[in-house]
């Protein structure tokens, strides 16, 4: 996910000025910032690549074990490699694996399932052994081995499994046994942890993991306070899980504690009949390194950094002053139309919207103009509404504010970035600019008091037409743009993980019919019922059109935005 650059003050976001960030220098899994290092974070399989070479510590979790069933043995944790300091290299693609738990064995089934292996590149961490149970062959009852071995398990004594994890490429490896199930007694022994064998610490009890708790901090992971790889604890009287996410045994019929996922912690064992053992926890892979600093190249805006670009975000007019020459995408969003006004009236035209690419620029002040949205029509005398202001950046050709919503009385809708739509009373709808926007939707007359207005283009499509007998038109869905920077900026109308500009306004519909809804991008939505709602700001959506006497500014354009990336 993108990653909100922490600025040298540990800011989330710069204003204005030239300002110094401390980011990432690789991408891949779940970045986060904290204190004086930078942490990748892997909850499942991806790449790791650096755009530099680096100097990271490496930390690969496998995944824990099932518990065995009917007195069975507590799951073994998976394996737990760690490396200081190692050296990767620029524009690496290093692989990671996350392995995945292994499952509990149900009722009298015997042995647990063990652990999926955990890697990264070449550092292999094995996954954890299963537990093992009563079953219908002897072999069953001693436990699995694995990163960390499972507990044996039955009332015939199972052995504990043996630990397999090593040292790979240059990563230490940690791994424990599990614990002997004693012969007579229905009870399970503990499973191996990354930090003690197990049973270590009592009858019954999974061996501990390992202290993690600075990376368990910064990157919200681990279980007990931080730690990690934990062996799942045997099946009877006060069974305990170890340190790490081990799962808890049971003492009476029913399900044993599983592993706590993304910790490597191994299943609690099953006590009797009608219940399964605890299945382990999934693996998990964490990178960390040092953060590096790197220093905005122009000033102007709201300043993020996602340790690829910088962005400036400009949501009113100011000044972009680069410090030195660079290349830069832009996107540039104009204000949307307003929604017109009487009955059945036409959405807003969503402002124009144009992407700028490898734009070669000097250290030079450039005018950023941010266009207002258009005021939306209202009132008893059915006042008209107005279009979006133009947005613009230096010299470049300037986005066109999107056209007003076609209104009762009046004119059809107004062509701009994209087209308004049109008004019950067969009123055109307004055209869109080429390359920036869509045209409006016609409104109609249905008859028997069901007519109603079309939607506003959008920059995706154009504004919907009326369906008779169902509801007015629909605003034209917007666009998003790699530009914007996503979550980076936050900037845009999120919906479904992604951030969308320039959506058109819904049509009204008449008296209490149901309205035309706001296309994706900051689109208001007609009104019907109750009144209808103005375009988000610093998006360029149009307003929705109102039915019927709503007042002046409910159904105002949403105001433009510029935003500015380049590469660090």
């Amino acid at each position: 996910m993108p990653l909100s650059a922490t600025l040298s003050n540990n800011s989330a976001r710069g204003y204005g000025g030239l300002r110094t960030f401390s980011g990432a220098k690789a991408t891949g899994g779940t970045i986060v910032i904290s204190g004086t290092y930078v942490y990748h974070t892997f909850t499942s399989s991806g790449t790791f690549t650096p755009t530099s070479s680096l100097s990271a510590d490496v930390l690969v979790i496998a995944g824990g074990a099932g518990g065995g069933s009917q007195y069975g043995g507590g799951g073994g944790a998976g394996g737990l490699s760690y490396q200081l300091s190692k050296s990767l290299t620029a524009n690496t693609n290093y692989t990671v694996e996350i392995g995945g738990g292994g499952a509990g064995a149900y009722n009298l089934s015997g042995r647990g399932n063990s652990g999926g292996n955990s890697s990264f590149g070449s550092i292999i961490s094995d996954g954890g052994g299963g537990g093992g149970g009563w079953g219908a062959h002897s072999s069953l009852r001693n436990g699995n081995s694995g990163g960390s071995g499972g507990g044996g398990g039955g009332i015939e004594g199972g052995s504990g499994g043996s630990f397999t994890q090593g040292n790979t490429d240059g990563a230490t490896g940690y791994g424990f046994s599990g614990s002997a199930s004693p012969y007579g007694h229905a009870k399970g022994g503990g499973g191996g942890g990354a930090g003690e064998p197990g049973n270590t610490d009592g009858d019954k009890q999974g061996g501990d993991g390992l202290d993690f708790s600075v990376w368990a901090s910064a990157t919200a992971t681990g279980a007990d306070n931080g730690y990690y790889a934990g062996g799942g604890g045997g099946a009877g009287g006060s069974s305990v899980g170890g340190l790490g996410g081990g799962g808890a045994g049971t003492n009476s019929p029913g399900n044993a504690t599983s592993g706590t996922i993304n910790t490597g912690g191994g299943g609690g064992g099953h006590y009797d009949t009608g219940g399964s053992g605890g299945s382990g926890g999934s693996g998990i892979v964490m990178v960390r390194y040092p953060l590096s600093s790197v220093t905005a190249k122009a000033t102007g805006g709201t300043i993020v950094y996602d340790g690829t670009y910088f962005y400036h975000t400009f949501k009113s007019s100011g000044t972009f002053a680069p410090t030195q020459s660079l290349t830069a995408d832009c996107l540039v969003v104009a204000g949307g139309g307003g929604g017109g006004s009487g009955t059945g009236t036409g959405g807003g035209g969503a402002g124009g919207m144009i992407e700028y690419t490898s734009q070669s620029l000097t250290s030079t002040n450039y005018t950023i103009t941010i266009g207002g949205g258009g005021t939306g029509g209202g009132g008893p005398a059915y006042a008209g509404a107005t279009n979006g202001i133009n947005s613009s950046f230096g010299g470049l050709t300037a986005a066109t504010g999107g056209g007003y919503g076609g209104y009762q009385g009046g004119s059809g809708g107004a062509s701009g970035g994209s087209g308004g739509g049109g008004a019950y009373a067969g009123t055109s709808a307004g055209t869109g600019t080429p390359g920036q926007g869509n045209n409006g939707g016609a409104g109609q007359d249905c008859g028997s008091n069901t007519y109603g207005g079309g939607g506003g283009g959008g920059k995706g499509a154009v504004g919907g037409g009326v369906v008779c007998g169902t509801r007015a038109g629909h605003g034209g869905i917007g666009a998003t743009s790699i530009i914007s920077g996503g979550s980076a900026t936050g900037a845009g109308h999120l919906s479904g993980g992604n951030y969308y500009f320039a959506g058109g306004g819904g049509g009204a519909a008449v008296l209490t019919g149901t309205p035309g809804t706001g296309g994706l991008g900051g689109g208001g939505n007609g009104g019907g019922g109750s009144p209808p709602t103005t375009g988000t700001a610093n998006t360029g959506g149009g307003g929705g059109g109102a039915n019927q006497n709503h007042s002046v500014g409910s159904m105002n354009g949403g105001s433009g935005i510029i935003i500015i990336r380049y590469a660090v």
